[in-house]
């Protein structure tokens, strides 16, 4: 067996080692104007988020007032489609049903006394067809709360 004996190249790689790596942390390391710069860069992307945030809820809480190509302000409106089974009623605001009524059926109602009422499918908003999305900027477009003009041949 060996006897185990103190070797110094073990000592001085050792050394070597810690020495390499002071050294490397000694020449490395930031500069205090490097990190007042980084300190500066994100405290204004800090501030450059809360704005988007502040405008991204200032955009939503908004009820922009729609307007038409004319840029006169839109009244809403309902058109009414109607045949001898069904009823349609469209408004202008979200271009969308506000009312469908099945002619030819009637719903049961305990308060009458002939238990019956018009069959609504879609009544009172009791449906919202709405589509949302971001534009190029961002902003968010909710299609529900947009009034649309129509024609009405």
């Amino acid at each position: 067996m060996q006897e185990r004996k103190f070797d110094m190249n073990q000592l001085i790689g050792f050394g070597l080692m810690v020495a390499l790596f002071f050294g490397y942390y000694w020449f490395t390391k930031p500069t205090e104007e490097e990190l007042k710069a980084e300190k500066a860069k994100q405290e204004q992307l800090a501030q450059q988020k809360e704005a988007e945030i502040k405008a991204k809820q200032q955009a939503e809480k908004q009820d922009v007032a729609v307007v038409d190509s004319t840029a006169n302000v839109v009244q809403n409106q309902t058109f009414t489609l109607e045949n001898d089974k069904l009823l349609l009623e469209f408004t202008n605001q979200g271009a969308q049903l506000s009312t469908v009524q099945l002619k030819e059926y009637n719903a049961y109602d305990e308060v009458s006394e002939n238990h019956e009422q018009p069959l609504y499918l879609i009544h009172n908003k009791n449906a919202n067809f709405g589509l949302k999305f971001n534009d190029s900027q961002g902003r968010n477009v909710d299609l529900s709360k947009r009034v649309f003009s129509a024609q009405q041949n």
